[in-house]
């Protein structure tokens, strides 16, 4: 996993400090950075809260780190659209061009009905 070994770079650490970290050997850490072992799930969720990661960035899904967090920083993220938010970060520009464009589409479809209390 060349990202895991881009991210203990960036912090300056060793694999032996990040074995350490997960409970492993150096030599088994190597192994996962190189591909030769595959990290656990949990193993996986301790790497992504150490380099402040979404996992979709370590398992290569996608290129961004970090979900985006409200503007003011206090609110947490409605579940939502952060579910949204995984779902579109996982596509590719022209998936999410489409996505969009639908999202849209739908959105003014909705604002063309009537709103159901006013039938009754």
């Amino acid at each position: 996993m060349k990202r895991l070994k881009d991210l203990r770079k960036d912090f300056k650490e060793t694999q032996a400090d990040i074995a350490n970290l997960i409970g492993i050997t150096r030599g088994a850490y190597a192994n996962i950075e190189t591909g030769k072992r595959e990290p656990d799930l949990n193993t996986i969720g301790i790497l992504a809260n150490h380099y402040d990661v979404t996992v979709d960035y370590l398992l290569g899904r996608t290129d961004i780190k970090k979900r985006p967090t409200p503007k003011n920083g206090d609110e947490p993220l409605d579940p939502i659209i952060a579910q949204i938010m995984d779902i579109v970060c996982q596509m590719s520009p022209e998936k999410r061009s489409l996505y969009l464009e639908n999202l849209r589409l739908l959105m003014r479809l909705q604002a063309q009905e009537p709103d159901s209390d006013s039938r009754k």
